[in-house]
């Protein structure tokens, strides 16, 4: 059956039709006129735009272990949004897939794979610094593929993630709370 966009089933959610905006964009190079480090280490992020700002989000490899990190990319400045330690770390040289970021209005979520190989998730509020607070959304997922989040209304988000088994691979999904 048809659903309206916009609206959301048990088994479906119906994306509202794309609209583009119109943007000055330069002929080369980066839009804020000089690259911007965002992180000090190698880190896998992911970006989001969140009306007048950037959101980067993300895991970042430190001197002694990895951390979680979010940051606001606002009028060509980085501003900390979030920090946090991870309590293990993926193996040195193993490969890491990256976050998940996703965004609505103000609000975020951001998920990852830790060493341990569970999906830690945490909710954040894109205008202020605040301590992420992570979540175990599963006890087992991939560290080889990225988790996927999506939005369902202002309160629920969706999580899709893969865990790998002697059997096979099998791509999990639950709703989670804000």
């Amino acid at each position: 059956h048809e659903v309206p966009a916009g609206e959301a089933t048990d088994e479906v959610v119906v994306a509202p039709a794309a609209t583009t905006v119109p943007a000055d964009s330069p002929e080369e190079g980066c839009v804020f006129s000089e690259p911007l480090r965002v992180a000090a280490w190698d880190a896998w992020v992911d970006v989001a735009a969140v009306e007048d700002r950037f959101v980067v989000a993300g895991v970042s490899r430190t001197g002694s272990g990895e951390q979680a990190v979010a940051v606001a990319i606002v009028e060509g400045a980085v501003r900390q949004l979030g920090l946090r330690a991870l309590d293990e770390d993926a193996m040195a040289g193993h490969r890491r897939a990256p976050s998940a970021l996703a965004v609505r209005g103000r609000r975020a979520a951001l998920a990852f794979v830790d060493g341990r190989q569970l999906l830690l998730m945490a909710f954040f509020d894109t205008s202020q610094a605040a301590p992420l607070r992570f979540a175990t959304i599963a006890p087992t997922a991939s560290l080889r593929f990225a988790p996927s989040l999506a939005w369902l209304n202002d309160a629920v988000v969706y999580v899709a993630w893969t865990v790998e088994s002697a059997a096979g691979r099998r791509v999990l999904l639950r709703r989670v709370a804000d």
